[in-house]
């Protein structure tokens, strides 16, 4: 709902855009209410661990969502929110809100899973990888009624391959572009700007050096790991060429982060004590998983 001022999580977001953020749906109550209302009426059992709410999120790409005009782009959104109702029912669905504030308008469709029978079960309406793709195949084939020209991009069924979270790619992006100001700071110190330089890089160096580590550890602990991306790279030289670009695109984002820390080793002497015991560790890990993964 965009309902805060900032938003460091998602670089992408421009706050003076977010007025023409604008609702296919928009829910009366707060999302919990609505969720807890429609669960009410429906008269279902819910366990500890039932999904209560699905999100989904309804876009194509960016060339053909920004060539299209104002009103086709409502249109698309409109229809698309349709594809939802036929699929789940127009009852079960909490919000639809077009977000125009990144740089590809997208939806965020939310609803709440229950089944005809009035069950509370995301397994059986979203069900497993095929499944989801079957609900793609569907969208596709929906959308392309209105409008003629949209591709269904290749289901993961053909390809094998796993995404990369978005999340991740957003914040490996805005990790570069700290580490490139912090960068820029240690090479500007001088003589006359030093006390003021080292103030600043003092209370953002260690931020930034800590947030590079919990990236690292986010990744190294998920399935999508940077040993993954490299076994997935490999495949897709084989099954395709778009797979290997977002394979390179994460690599080379992961290698720039490596490369700010070697060229920050020759201003290591202005760092605290503590500081430098955290770089030090930092540059170790990075250069451990980038080089023990990708140049094995």
């Amino acid at each position: 709902e965009r309902e805060k001022t900032k938003y460091k999580s998602n670089p992408d977001i421009d706050a003076a855009r977010i007025q023409n953020d604008y609702h296919i749906i928009k829910p009366d109550k707060p999302y919990r209410a609505v969720i807890k209302d429609r669960i009410s009426a429906a008269g279902c059992r819910v366990r500890k661990d039932s999904v209560l709410m699905v999100e989904a999120i309804l876009t194509a790409s960016p060339e053909f969502m920004n060539d299209l005009p104002a009103e086709e782009q409502k249109k698309f959104f409109r229809r698309a929110t349709e594809f939802i109702e036929k699929e789940i029912g127009r009852e079960n669905i909490i919000s639809a809100i077009v977000h125009m504030d990144e740089k590809t308008p997208h939806m965020h469709l939310c609803f709440v899973p229950l089944t005809p029978d009035g069950h509370l079960s995301a397994k059986k309406i979203i069900g497993d990888r095929q499944k989801l793709c079957r609900w793609q195949d569907r969208y596709h084939a929906f959308m392309a009624k209105e409008f003629p020209s949209l591709e269904r991009g290749r289901a993961a069924r053909e390809t094998g391959r796993q995404h990369i979270p978005t999340w991740m790619l957003k914040r490996a992006s805005a990790l570069e572009k700290d580490g490139q100001e912090i960068a820029d700071l240690f090479a500007s110190i001088n003589r006359l700007n030093l006390p003021k330089v080292k103030e600043e890089l003092e209370t953002r160096f260690p931020t930034w050096l800590k947030n590079v580590q919990v990236l690292s550890a986010q990744i190294s602990s998920t399935d999508i790991g940077i040993a993954h991306w490299q076994r997935e790279a490999a495949e897709a030289k084989r099954s395709s060429r778009e797979a290997h670009r977002q394979m390179g695109e994460m690599r080379d984002k992961t290698m720039d982060l490596l490369a700010q820390l070697n060229s920050m080793r020759q201003y290591v002497k202005y760092m605290p004590e503590e500081t430098r015991q955290e770089y030090d560790s930092a540059r170790r890990e990075a250069t451990r998983m980038i080089h023990g993964d990708f140049d094995r």
